[in-house]
Formats: structure tokens, sequence, C-alpha cells
């Protein structure tokens, strides 16, 4: 059903930025004690952000899908006065 369908599209947006931003947490850090160091960037630090980059445009096409075809957290504007 479309219910089921907008609260498995929300869980995957949601757990998809919160894996996002934990990708780019790590790369952050791997770089600051890389850089502390005194040592190039890893490859895992760079692998690291870029899989967070490419997860961060998977669910803001997904989060796309949920307003535009499903009007998930649609309110029209005439709903909404008093």
């Amino acid at each position: 059903s479309t219910q089921e369908l907008k609260f498995t599209g929300l869980e995957q947006h949601a757990i998809g930025n919160a894996v996002a931003g934990s990708l780019f947490v790590a790369s952050y850090i791997m770089r600051v004690r890389s850089e502390g160091r005194g040592e190039p960037t890893s490859t895992l630090a760079r692998t690291l952000a870029l899989a967070g980059g490419g997860l961060s445009l998977y669910t803001a096409w997904l989060g796309g899908k949920l307003v535009q075809e499903h009007g998930e957290a649609v309110r029209p504007v005439m709903d909404t006065l008093p």
C-alpha cells in the first residue's frame, strides 16, 4: 500500500542520512589524525567521504521522491491558515 511505501521510504531516507553523516565524521576524524601525524590523507578516509557523498545524493533523491510522488510532509497553504 501507499502508506507502507511512505514508511519504508522514510526509514531509508532517515537511516541513509544518519549513515552518510557518520561516514563524513569518520572521514574527518581520520583526516585530522593523519594531518596531526604529518601523514598524507589515507585512501580509506577519501573512500569514506566519497561513499558519504554518494549516499547523500541517493537520500536527497529519495526525499524528493517522497515529497513529489507521495506528498510526504507537504501541507497546502490553505490548510495552515487560521
